[in-house]
């Protein structure tokens, strides 16, 4: 809620990032809507996690 990062150690980050403003549509009727500016969740993956994921191929 803050803004913080949270690190899960093996696992990866978590952050929240600020998304610009920006102009969409319904895709239904067409109709654009401008969309406000917001917070977004990111993730980054560790390096433990990167490997597992990759090993287990």
């Amino acid at each position: 809620m803050r803004g913080d990062k949270v690190t899960l150690v093996g696992f990866g980050n978590f952050a929240a990032l600020l998304a610009k403003p920006r102009t969409g549509h319904i895709p239904r009727t067409g109709e654009k809507v401008d969309i406000g500016e917001n917070r977004r969740p990111k993730f980054t993956a560790g390096r433990t996690l990167r490997a597992a994921v990759a090993g287990g191929f």
